[in-house]
């Protein structure tokens, strides 16, 4: 059966690694990404993103959110960690397999 793929934009990924919380709400906008990269891990759907994206997520996390470039290199290790032993279904790059 062919899993369901879905885009994750530079936001979607901003607030799961962040942990970003709506200052005026308190609501906890990584929850619903935090759902969707749990969805991936077990393979109920096929995550895609392009580097584009990945690069945006860099540049966001170290001039904008201010991490140092050593948490930020542990963000995106979190990243594309399952990518690389193929325990999740995160295909890493867009259109790859």
């Amino acid at each position: 059966m062919e899993s369901f793929r879905i885009f994750l934009d530079t936001d979607v990924l901003i607030n799961w690694l962040a942990k970003e919380i709506d200052p005026n709400t308190g609501f906890d906008l990584w929850r619903c990404p935090y759902a969707i990269i749990e969805l991936i891990e077990r393979r109920e759907i096929v995550g895609h993103t392009s580097l584009t994206n990945i690069f945006e997520v860099r540049f966001v996390l170290r001039r904008k959110k201010r991490y140092s470039e050593g948490k930020n290199q542990g963000m995106h290790r979190k990243f594309i960690r399952g990518d690389r032993n193929r325990s999740s279904g995160f295909r890493g790059y867009a259109g790859s397999k």
